[in-house]
């Protein structure tokens, strides 16, 4: 029986988690795909929407008890997007901005609440995409097996870019379906939306250009609605959106592409045809548990071949990013491919038969999505008493927090204003790792360079003075930055009785102090 039923979902929502994954994972019997398709059933109720549920739970919770500093791309968010930048020195500012509305919210919780979400919403798209297909099965299969991939397990905590498009990609690929099959303006609206917040996210919204445009050829009506205004709809309302973003980032003179550029690895000779295979390569290995998963439910090809829309959504985004590298000469990042991969799930399980073994499959995917994030917890929590080495997530951060600001107020007495310090430099780590346990008054100076930090001023500098933080074997600032108030050491355990700790080296530099005379030529001159 098909759970998009009424029925059915009444039924299913009466059982326990466990007892509705083979149902959410099996299939009703096949129906032909028209075009426009049936309207689907509405909701998500029954053991789908009960495995979303637990996905999302598993992935808040046991990083909010495990951990006990963000990831390292979370401190990062959090840095930035207490100061609503348009655009950062890296990357456009819609990762900062939500992983700070988030915290606000929920505290640190609310990012991996929201990481999550990202995740499931992402399932959650793939499932309606099947569904308006005309295989809901495969919808349900292609979301779920979506959610054991590499992209949706281990890095899940770590809420950055790669995480915030994935949601984006899978709706713009949703919306451009719908917009084809179904006529109208509205989900013109919605991709033109999508693809303003798609350019919010990362640059590699080209690549996800490729594929929605590759889609779009591809399908019956795509040809023609090119002489319809809905996708020149679409394109104007995404550029008009991002207006303000690109009139920022044509102020910082291109600042993240240049950064972009200045980490690209340039290759050569052989490793320029090499890189893009490696990249390809590493996609099929994050996408290795979708093949073992489909094995153990006992599929086969089936002989209707999948719809092209969704062959082109699934392996163009990909297929452009090689050719991309292969070009420019220029090595790929994996961690690129995660909202690439998106449809790739769907497109296998929509290429295969029904599961033969549905109770195994579901048995499976079960246990891959409760250990993984139980070991990614266990580690962290654990990991330093076993004496491995320890994760950014086990450094103790409220109390390396504690103890600066500590030394802080004993430093200043009277002008340690709040008792915290209002401006915190250091490399991205640290100074991010710091500044995520104070509140929005506290601002980070990553690197002490007034390019990459338009929020600190020197006029900001000699106000509130600065908290200058690093590892005890790391470069003290230059002399410069000077005259300190108090310099000094921190020592701070990552768990009772364990030998090992964290040691932080902290000089101060105090409010009212004239603002530095930076040397000629620094790469910090404001």
């Amino acid at each position: 029986m098909d759970i998009g039923e009424p029925r059915a979902r009444g039924v299913a929502a009466r059982r326990s988690l466990s007892a509705g994954a083979p149902e959410a994972l099996n299939v009703a019997p096949d129906r032909p795909v028209t075009t426009p398709p049936q309207p689907a059933a509405r909701g998500h109720g029954g053991p789908f929407g009960l495995l979303l549920l637990g996905y999302v739970v598993l992935w808040t919770l046991l990083p909010a008890l495990a951990f006990r500093a963000v990831p390292l791309d979370v401190a990062e968010n959090l840095l930035w997007g207490r100061e609503w930048p348009l655009g950062t020195y890296k990357h456009p500012p819609l990762q900062a901005w939500l992983a700070w509305s988030a915290d606000v919210a929920l505290g640190h919780a609310g990012v991996y609440l929201l990481s999550a979400l990202c995740l499931a919403a992402t399932a959650v798209c793939v499932e309606r995409f099947g569904r308006d297909l005309g295989d809901a099965g495969a919808g349900r299969r292609g979301a779920l097996l979506l959610l054991c991939t590499w992209y949706a397990t281990v890095p899940v905590p770590e809420f950055n870019a790669n995480v915030v498009q994935m949601p984006i990609w899978a709706f713009a690929g949703l919306a451009l379906r719908r917009a084809l099959d179904r006529g109208g303006l509205g989900w013109w609206v919605a991709l033109g939306l999508a693809l303003a917040a798609a350019l919010h996210a990362k640059y590699s919204v080209i690549f996800l250009v490729v594929g929605l445009a590759a889609a779009l050829v591809v399908h019956p009506n795509g040809w023609r609605s090119l002489t319809r205004p809905g996708p020149w709809l679409a394109g104007v309302l995404a550029v008009a959106v991002s207006v303000p973003h690109l009139r920022w980032l044509v102020a910082s003179d291109f600042q993240p592409l240049v950064y972009a550029a200045g980490r690209s690895e340039t290759v050569a000779g052989a490793a320029v045809v090499l890189a893009p295979l490696k990249f390809l390569a590493a996609q099929a290995l994050d996408l290795a548990p979708v093949a073992v998963l489909l094995a153990i439910a006992g599929v086969s090809r089936r002989e209707r071949r999948p719809d092209a829309g969704l062959i082109a959504l699934a392996f163009a985004p990909l297929a452009a990013m090689a050719l991309y590298g292969l070009a420019m000469g220029v090595g790929l990042r994996d961690m690129w491919g995660a909202p690439a991969i998106v449809f790739v799930p769907l497109a296998a399980a929509a290429a295969a038969t029904p599961p033969r073994r549905p109770g195994r499959l579901a048995s499976a995917w079960m246990a891959l999505t409760v250990a993984v994030p139980v070991v990614v917890a266990a580690i962290s929590l654990f990991g330093p008493i076993a004496g491995l080495k320890p994760q950014k997530t086990a450094w103790p951060a409220a109390a390396i927090a504690a103890e600066l600001d500590a030394a802080w107020v004993d430093a200043l007495g009277a002008d340690a204003v709040g008792g915290a310090p209002r401006i915190v430099a250091g490399n991205t780590w640290i100074a991010g790792l710091v500044v995520a346990e104070h509140d929005a008054g506290t601002s980070g100076f990553v690197d002490a360079d007034y390019a990459r930090n338009p929020w600190i001023t020197p006029e900001r500098v000699e106000r509130d003075g600065v908290l200058f933080v690093r590892t005890d074997d790391g470069e003290a600032p230059p002399s410069w930055w000077g005259p300190f108030a108090a310099t000094g050491t921190i020592e701070v355990p990552f768990s009772p009785g364990d030998g090992r700790s964290v040691r932080l080296a902290y000089a101060i530099r105090a409010p009212g102090t004239p603002a530095p005379v930076i040397p000629e030529g620094s790469p910090v001159t404001p």
